[in-house]
């Protein structure tokens, strides 16, 4: 059973995860609760230590929280078996790293279509060379990844997130590495894709002006998400 609707694209309800350790347990996350809705970029701010990773890796399913519900679209994240939650992994999130998740001895285009290489499903080619187009990559998709500036690394590893199609992206500290000028074109791809996909893109950072770009602002703070006003 899902709860989600049209307009939602991804929503926790009351997610809590533990971590076991010699002392006792280490709380994560607490009654996180949040819907994240389609066609939209949603930030979620934190210090080093909030849990924002351990929450990208329950959204993206990478995860299984201690307690609590996750649904991506019309699944119900706990209900899947490991194969179902592999295959949910392929065809419906992308998860995007600060650009170290890709092949680095591989060319651009190369890691681009790596999902398709692995799954063995067929590209939209109209839509890879729009993602293409939109990230201004085109010139640097047959240099090897190595040879790459931080902020053309993202640009791709962000790209490589949205070929797919996916309906939901997770971005943990996209923009954790790179230099005030690059960011904005890594947000600016986000936000575009929103739009023309609509998909819904949870960004989580750091950055307070990064956090600042978002439709939807949420905080997190001790595993606890507080709404902001936005």
């Amino acid at each position: 059973m899902s709860l989600t609707t049209a307009s939602t694209a991804a929503q926790l309800i009351d997610v809590r995860h533990v971590m076991p350790h010699p002392t006792g347990e280490i709380l994560l996350l607490d009654g996180v609760t949040a819907a994240f809705p389609v066609a939209s970029l949603n930030t979620i701010w934190g210090r080093s230590g909030a849990g924002k990773s351990t929450l990208a890796g329950i959204l993206a399913g990478l995860d299984r929280p201690t307690s609590g519900q996750v649904f991506v679209g019309h699944q119900e994240l706990g209900a899947l078996s490991e194969r179902g939650l592999t295959r949910f992994r392929r065809t419906d999130v992308s998860l995007v790293h600060g650009g170290t998740d890709l092949v680095k001895s591989m060319s651009g285009r190369e890691n681009l279509m790596l999902p398709f290489t692995i799954s063995g499903a067929d590209p939209d080619r109209s839509w890879v060379d729009k993602v293409v187009e939109q990230a201004g990559i085109a010139g640097i998709l047959d240099d090897n990844v190595a040879a790459l500036t931080l902020g053309q690394q993202q640009l791709l590893a962000s790209a490589r997130a949205l070929v797919t199609k996916p309906s939901l992206v997770v971005a943990d500290e996209p923009t954790e590495k790179l230099r005030g000028h690059e960011i904005p074109p890594v947000l600016e791809l986000f936000s575009w894709a929103t739009f023309e996909q609509r998909l819904a893109v949870v960004l989580l950072t750091s950055d307070a002006q990064v956090a600042a770009s978002g439709q939807v602002r949420l905080v997190l703070i001790d595993g606890r998400l507080l709404a902001t006003e936005n």
